[in-house]
């Protein structure tokens, strides 16, 4: 068997018998609700996401691409990496193989129909904008934590943990130790 087959014939039920979770739909749709309410009230027509963190937060697959989001319709991934390990991974619908960034604008256009007047990036404000927003946690809602300190001129450092809401409180899903060591 290929890498390709085992991906899409073995690997969702391996995660599941190690107790890994993927990002259910309902989440998925409730963030892009709150990316869209905010691309409303700035006037974006569509919003192509570019930063892995915030591409993770929004698809729920860490393989690179992008995801565009228009203010209505459905969201297209576009997947550099392991299609069909994306497949498995994001609950979105619309995914698509994209060999090369020179690709986007015809994929695009095959999704919606037409090319866009506009098109938004996202910035450094985007993760203010998903996650400034406060609503009830509930059982199964997943995030991501991304504390960081910068020290100018000389780099950062940070933790990135994906965290799920469960009945008792949280489980940190990406089991990393955290010591604090001196460098």
């Amino acid at each position: 068997m290929n890498h390709k087959d085992w991906v899409r014939k073995e690997l969702r039920a391996l995660s599941k018998s190690l107790g890994f979770r993927y990002t259910p739909l309902e989440e998925i749709e409730n963030r892009l609700t709150r990316i869209r309410t905010a691309m409303k009230k700035q006037d974006i027509e569509v919003l192509l996401v570019v930063q892995k963190m915030n591409f993770y937060y929004l698809s729920g697959t860490t393989q690179g691409g992008f995801l565009f989001i228009p203010l209505e319709g459905k969201p297209l991934l576009m997947v550099k990496r392991e299609l069909e390990r994306a497949k498995v991974e994001s609950p979105i619908k619309d995914i698509v193989a994209l060999r090369s960034n020179h690709e986007i604008p015809s994929l695009i256009q095959a999704h919606c129909g037409k090319l866009p007047n506009s098109l938004g990036l996202e910035l450094n404000e985007l993760p203010f904008i998903a996650h400034g927003q406060s609503y009830p946690l509930e059982k199964g809602m997943t995030f991501a934590l991304e504390p960081k300190i910068v020290f100018p001129g000389e780099g950062s450092v940070g933790l990135e943990n994906t965290v799920v809401v469960t009945e008792n409180g949280y489980e940190i899903l990406t089991p990393v130790s955290q010591e604090i060591f001196q460098v």
